[in-house]
Parts: C-alpha cells; structure tokens; sequence
C-alpha cells in the first residue's frame, strides 16, 4: 500500500475516488492467481485487520465500517457461491476490510474522501 507507485497513482487521482481504488488492483487480485488461494486470503486478512488502525480516523470511517463490516459476512453464507464455505468467508472478510483500509488510505493521502452515500 505504501508503495510510491499506489501514493502517486492515489494522489493523481483525486478527487476520482472510483480511480483511486483501482491504484490497489494489484493487492486486490495478489491472492488470485496462487495455488494456495485459502492460505493467501488468511495472511491477507490478519494483516489487513492488523493495518485497520492505522487507516480509520478518517471522517466517513465509521460509515464505511458499518457497510463493510466483515462480522455481517455470516449473512452471506445462505448465498449460493462455488468456494468452499470457510474460503468464501475468507473471501468476504477480505474484500471487506480491504475496502476499509484502501479507503482509509486513500484519505490519508488526500487529506478527505469526495464521497458521500
């Protein structure tokens, strides 16, 4: 995330924010092309918990809390999905708070998100 080519791209990107995500494909996609898909989305999802503080004091944090909560992924299980349950769960936590520490990324970088829903 910290990567000078992300913080360009990012600030390039202001106030675009639907751009500014895509400066994290990279890390979106890192655990797809692996074998070991299962134990790449575990890793991912420590970290990413462990990175949260460090990207969550920004204004609409609580607010994208709240809509990404990887808690509510048990609501999810119902759907009908190909992934074994325990990695689709993994799956759902991860894009969760990956969501919520690329945008609180991006904040710190811009200072703000030009977003509201």
């Amino acid at each position: 995330m910290q990567s000078t080519s992300t913080i360009d791209c990012v600030a390039q990107s202001e106030p675009d924010f639907e751009r500014a995500i895509s400066c994290y494909e990279a890390a979106l996609v890192s655990c797809f092309d692996l074998t070991d898909h299962k134990s790449c989305l575990e890793d991912a999802v420590d970290e990413l918990k462990r990175l949260l503080p460090l990207y969550n004091a920004h204004e609409q944090a609580k607010e994208i809390a709240m809509q990404y909560d990887p808690a509510r992924c048990h609501e999810f299980e119902i759907v009908e999905h190909e992934l074994p349950e325990d990695e689709f769960l993994l799956q759902c936590q991860f894009t969760a708070l990956m969501t919520q520490v690329t945008a609180g990324h991006v904040a710190s970088i811009w200072e703000e998100l030009h977003f509201r829903n």
